[in-house]
């Protein structure tokens, strides 16, 4: 039986998106958050460039099907990079609000990006391998155990969540943990080359004053009303205005949708379990369930023995464990330890020691990892195991769960093979009694043929993606949601793009004509004041002209913006010379603000012991990352890197199977 069943538990599952492939320097790419964005793109940056100059260059064919990249003797498998590639086109999408297809994709160079991310992944397994580093099955396998994404309510294990995962990313289990394996010792050789790593203090203190340097303005916010009003525009300057531009009042593309909707969460109040499988469910799951004892303990630490038999001397005379701390500088949070089982108290004299002791009595003397304790139980949580009457609502809700996601898993297989045989969407759901829903008409942004956004889309932008990446009649690949279920899309048909006529859109062209008048003539008053004010005049007196007044901010850094302060005008704000006034757009997008610098302050680092920490870790992870980047090319450029470019142009839609097959 393969280790991870030995260990599992049967109970129902969750979802995660198939990330594994970018396992790699999982470590540090959680540091890299912490250091804001800009040095990890530089680093993301070096990586792609890296890739580009040494990647694509060194293209040919003669691969195998399932190989889209060598590095050295580890390879970089098609489905691998299809995966990956697909979930980067997914995050792009959401980032900017809407679907990216192949094409925009392809201009952003994702697939770049994803396959030198990939690349690198191989050249460190490759080093791992020749280094002969290693982790055992069984020390993979309690990784898995304890992964949070396979866990069930309880806490334990879940098999049918992890099985579910392997049927859905295409992984078998062999394959899993290999994967899994090369991922730790990934880890390992980037923690080994960046264990170094460190910040000098002037780049600590140039990053401080960069980040921390607070700006102060006297500013005045300028509306329409300090221009004089003008009259709308008429038909023939509204018709000119639409010839300008024209292709900002073309129709959208639209299309008519089918969707077919699977979700356990669905299904759960229709599955019937049986008081006689809950207990039998209960029996097999007993020792799981079951607590071991737990003690509140308190630990004091002495230098030597002689220190802690005369704390307990004046224990034994009527002082307080707690006030003996309170003596040494200690409160009573930092000498407790909590409410814990004994594996968990990290030394193990120390752990038996207090599991020995009675409550509320103080210890002798205990010599641990760290010199002598003085030790003492507060509370004691006995060991339990809840009843059948305990758990019984909740185990019959995660059975529940369990059945709706196999029965998930079932319909996905059912709804498969009716697509195959031919059936309609429309035949499938009448078929299996499943929900259909049609949508006339939605653009790339969601919205329907009136401009009203449409809801209740489960993951509205994946089923977008798929919607504008294919044609009518063209199966899709069902939509695996998060949670546990599937989607499928079918495009009807295709409303193509048109432009409107003068007559449909006149209403909007005097509403976008007048906003753009305004903007351009309160732009032109606003330059005119500031003009003025740099040439001498005070602020107040340009307040006092346009009835306006004065105001004064809080201190800011460039990272914030403040309440009416766009991020364009706090930008403008750092950009700005003490001696100088300018201006910008409002936070409204309307109004524009005149303003002059009154304070600039930046504290120093010197005095603020915290942030300096803070500042030299995120500097410590950019040098690491760039140490590491560095090592990662050397290695590529070592072992030598080759793409098969024939499968690459298929997976990014530049060829089709049938005219590559020679590399595909």
């Amino acid at each position: 039986m393969p280790p991870i069943r030995e260990a599992a538990v049967n109970i129902p599952a969750c979802f995660c998106y198939h990330f594994n492939v970018y396992l790699e320097l999982l470590m540090l790419d959680a540091l890299k958050r912490s250091v804001g964005g800009w040095a990890a793109k530089i680093l993301f940056g070096m990586l792609v460039l890296s890739f580009a100059v040494w990647g694509i260059a060194d293209i040919f064919g003669g691969y195998g099907r399932r190989v889209i990249a060598s590095v050295g003797d580890a390879d970089v498998g098609v489905e691998t990079f299809r995966i990956a590639f697909q979930a980067e086109i997914q995050n792009a999408g959401q980032r900017v609000g809407r679907p990216i297809g192949l094409e925009e994709a392809r201009a952003a160079g994702l697939h770049s990006q994803v396959l030198g991310n990939l690349v690198a992944e191989a050249a460190l397994n490759n080093d791992a391998t020749n280094m002969s580093l290693g982790a055992s099955t069984e020390t993979i396998a309690q990784n898995i155990v304890d992964d949070p994404n396979f866990r069930d309510s309880f806490g334990s294990f879940s098999r049918s969540a992890y099985e579910q995962y392997l049927a859905i990313s295409g992984f078998s289990e062999s394959d899993y943990v290999d994967e899994r394996r090369f991922a730790r010792l990934r880890r390992q050789i980037a923690s080994a080359m960046t264990a170094g790593a460190v910040a000098p203090a002037p780049l600590v203190t140039a990053f401080n004053q960069f980040r921390n340097e607070t700006r102060s303005v006297r500013y005045l916010v300028l509306g329409n009303d300090v221009f004089e009003p003008f009259a709308d525009a008429d038909d023939a300057t509204l018709r000119s205005y639409f010839e300008e531009n024209r292709s900002g009042y073309v129709a959208p593309e639209y299309r008519k949708l089918e969707m077919i909707l699977v979700r356990a969460e669905d299904l759960v109040t229709i599955v019937d379990i049986s008081e006689e499988e809950l207990r039998e469910e209960y029996e097999f799951r007993k020792d799981s369930l079951a607590t071991d004892e737990r003690r509140e303990v308190q630990q004091l630490l002495f230098d030597s023995e002689e220190d802690a038999r005369a704390a307990l001397v004046k224990i034994s005379e009527g002082t307080d464990l707690n006030r003996i701390a309170a003596d040494r500088g200690l409160f009573e949070s930092d000498i407790t330890l909590g409410l814990l089982q004994q594996g968990e108290i990290p030394d193990p004299v120390i752990g038996a020691a207090a599991f020995a002791l009675e409550a509320n009595v103080v210890s002798e003397p205990v010599e641990g990892t760290f010199g002598f304790v003085l030790l003492r139980v507060l509370n004691i949580e006995p060991a339990s195991t809840p009843t059948f009457e305990d758990v019984q609502t909740t185990l019959k809700l995660e059975l529940a769960i369990g059945r709706a996601e196999e029965r998930t898993l079932d319909l996905l297989d059912i709804v498969e093979d009716d697509r195959a045989a031919g059936l309609t969407f429309a035949e499938i759901a009448s078929k299996n009694d499943l929900p259909m829903r049609t949508i006339t008409g939605i653009d790339q942004t969601g919205s329907d043929m009136n401009g009203v956004a449409i809801d209740n889309i489960p993951q509205q932008q994946d089923v977008l993606q798929v919607a504008y990446e294919i044609d009518p009649g063209v199966e899709a690949d069902p939509i695996q949601l998060v949670g546990s279920g599937f989607q499928w899309v079918n495009v009807v048909d295709v409303i193509p793009a048109r432009e409107r006529t003068f007559e449909e859109v006149r209403e909007q062209l005097a509403i976008d004509w007048r906003n753009e008048e305004n903007a351009k003539r309160l732009r032109e008053r606003s330059d005119t004041f500031l003009q003025a004010v740099n040439n001498g005049r005070s602020l107040e007196s340009v307040a006092n002209q346009v009835a306006g007044t004065v105001l004064v901010s809080q201190p800011m850094k460039r990272t914030e913006t403040p309440n009416g302060f766009s991020s364009e005008l706090v930008q403008a704000i750092f950009a700005t010379s003490r001696i100088r006034a300018a201006s910008s757009l409002h936070s409204n997008g309307t109004d524009r603000v005149l303003f002059q610098i009154s304070d600039v302050a930046v504290v120093d680092i010197a005095d603020n012991a915290e942030e300096a920490e803070r500042i030299g870790v995120g500097l410590r992870t950019s040098i690491a990352e760039d140490i590491l980047a560095t090592y990662v090319q050397a290695r590529q450029n070592e072992y030598g890197v080759s793409v098969n470019q024939p499968a690459l142009n298929v997976l990014i839609g530049l060829a089709t199977p049938d005219n590559q097959a020679a590399g595909y």
